[in-house]
């Protein structure tokens, strides 16, 4: 019997899962959803798991196999892939697009706040997200300006944006008007013919 293909449960749609509950404006069921899947919440179950406790799986077996629970092929799984967009892009809505970067996180309520930083078109970007009023998310976002600045374009004038929700103000910082641009990496050189 195959075990990649009959029975299993593919890790993939735990990540989707996790992202659609964030579109939906329920921050706490979205990082709920995030956090059940994750290896280190499975560690006292090592022995069933049989993969290391940091690395996600493939797919985990389900109940016609012998094992239910035992997780395969680690390490080479478009699943990390996802669970990395689940967090950075839905959970903490720091999402690229073609007109600019959207700030837009859908968290639990309890967390009072948090902190990104994100290069995003050579323009290093500080993100702060304030969250005083225990909301999943922030209803209206102004950088310096009136309007909506969820979907921040080229760096405005100023160093802060604030954020202002149903309770109250918010804050995130944009880039300043003279971003900082990312240094090469050592060792690496570019070649020209």
């Amino acid at each position: 019997m195959g075990f990649k293909e009959n029975g299993s449960v593919y890790s993939h749609c735990n990540a989707w899962a996790a992202c659609a509950e964030a579109l939906l404006g329920r921050g706490e069921l979205a990082f709920r959803t995030f956090m059940d899947y994750q290896p280190i919440v499975r560690n006292d179950e090592a022995e069933i798991r049989e993969i290391e406790p940091y690395v996600l799986g493939a797919q985990v077996q389900a109940e016609p196999f012998i094992q239910p629970g035992r997780g395969r092929n680690p390490w080479v799984t478009g699943s990390a892939t996802w669970t990395w967009l689940a967090a950075t892009q839905y959970i903490l809505g720091i999402r690229p697009e073609y007109h600019g970067l959207r700030i837009d996180p859908c968290i639990p309520p309890s967390w009072k706040s948090f902190t990104a930083t994100r290069c995003f078109r050579d323009i290093l970007y500080h993100i702060e997200v304030a969250n005083p009023h225990d909301l999943c998310r922030v209803k209206r976002l102004t950088a310096g300006r009136s309007g909506n600045c969820r979907l921040c374009g080229p760096p405005a004038r100023g160093p802060k944006a604030e954020g202002e929700g149903p309770g109250g103000p918010g804050r995130r910082s944009i880039p300043d008007p003279q971003p900082q641009r990312p240094r090469p990496r050592a060792g690496l050189k570019s070649h020209q013919t």
